[in-house]
């Protein structure tokens, strides 16, 4: 498939009445003149098709996929020069989230992210108390991932472990039972993470269950971190098999640029995408 059948044909068309945030409404989520608008960028030669915006601190994060002329180059969010302060970032202990939509192109298994900022962090404490982002990018659609509830039977059950990654663990209450977040799913983390060898959060992977599915990935990366790195790409250890036919990322990472005004933003991403056909004999 092509550029330009995967930016003009792909492209599914959203209205302002389904921008639907379903969380509080503190931090708004447009769905404006910017939603798909697509910018080609010379030097690069891709096409960046943007999502939904988020308006925190005093400044946007803001969806978008890049294609290049063999399809899929990227697939991210930005975070504008305001959020990059953290004096005009919302201190109170709680997440700060919401749901910003990706822009529908053919052959992308992602529907939106579940972009959350934790100033005084999450559970589980002495790992994740750090004030740091998360980043989910669902392969739900919203709605199917907000109705996930605590309690949900359907949270104990596991993916066939060909459909996660083959060095993730699933995380356990002291009884056994999985940990069912809630409008999430179980969380997997990879065997060799270095929070739980005794290292200290900096920035990690971690994929997410409900009812037998893969159910998002999600980079999760201190304050920190994100500041003090200018450039970080690490890969990302893939499923033997996949349920959705679609182009999937082995990349994720993050870049510091400057813009016109030279006013430093960050673009996290992830890329090096391959194709994977639903269920394939054998997989990949």
């Amino acid at each position: 498939m092509n550029l330009k059948s995967l930016a003009l044909i792909g492209l599914i068309s959203t209205s302002a009445s389904a921008a639907t945030q379903l969380v509080e409404n503190k931090y708004p989520v447009t769905n404006p003149e910017v939603f798909g608008k697509q910018v080609f960028d010379d030097g690069m030669h891709t096409l960046r098709v943007y999502g939904e915006v988020m308006h925190l601190g005093g400044g946007t994060v803001n969806t978008w996929i890049s294609l290049a002329a063999g399809g899929y180059y990227k697939i991210g969010m930005t975070f504008s020069p305001e959020i990059l302060d953290i004096n005009n970032l919302p201190t109170e202990a709680t997440h700060h989230d919401a749901y910003l939509d990706f822009p529908r192109l053919a052959g992308s298994p992602f529907k939106h992210s579940y972009f959350s900022w934790n100033p005084a962090g999450h559970a589980p404490t002495n790992i994740y108390d750090i004030a740091h982002f998360d980043i989910h990018l669902s392969f739900f659609e919203k709605e199917e991932l907000a109705a996930i509830q605590f309690a949900d039977p359907e949270g104990q059950i596991l993916p066939p472990a060909e459909y996660m990654p083959p060095t993730s663990i699933a995380q356990t209450f002291p009884d056994g039972s999985y940990i069912n977040v809630p409008s999430q799913g179980v969380h997997w983390y990879y065997e060799d993470t270095p929070e739980y060898n005794g290292g200290v959060f900096t920035e990690t992977m971690l994929w997410g269950s409900y009812n037998g599915k893969l159910s998002f990935v999600e980079p999760m990366i201190t304050f920190d971190t994100i500041m003090t790195e200018t450039f970080f790409e690490k890969e990302i250890d893939m499923p033997l098999c996949v349920e959705a036919t679609g182009f999937y990322p082995k990349v994720y990472g993050w870049q510091h640029k400057q813009n016109a005004e030279g006013q430093t933003y960050i673009d996290v991403y992830m890329k090096d995408f391959v194709f994977m056909r639903a269920n394939a004999p054998g997989c990949r």
